[in-house]
């Protein structure tokens, strides 16, 4: 990254095509359920592994689905009851 600065006050790290990153994102913020709330994150590509600042939107729709905006982008995200992603629309469904 060319300036660290960029990240100040960011507390979380969201990597792309892997969901995993926002459970602590979930647990950390306290999510409530029709609640949006706005995080600084520090998104990583990949493959290239750069680091971007960016803010995400999360919103807690009903007890196993959660709405990601960020960028002009928009995920209904399903979660189970410890706040683990299931399934990212085209990228990931856990096998049960």
């Amino acid at each position: 990254m060319d300036d660290p600065d960029r990240l100040t006050g960011v507390l979380d790290v969201h990597a792309a095509t892997v969901p995993m990153t926002l459970t602590p994102m979930l647990h950390r913020t306290g999510l409530a359920l029709g609640h949006p709330i706005e995080v600084n994150a520090a998104y990583i590509l990949v493959p290239s592994l750069a680091v971007i600042p960016r803010v995400e939107t999360l919103t807690m729709v009903d007890q196993h689905t959660i709405n990601l905006g960020m960028d002009g982008y928009c995920a209904a995200l399903e979660i189970d009851a410890d706040r683990m992603v299931t399934h990212y629309p085209g990228l990931v469904r856990r096998l049960d």
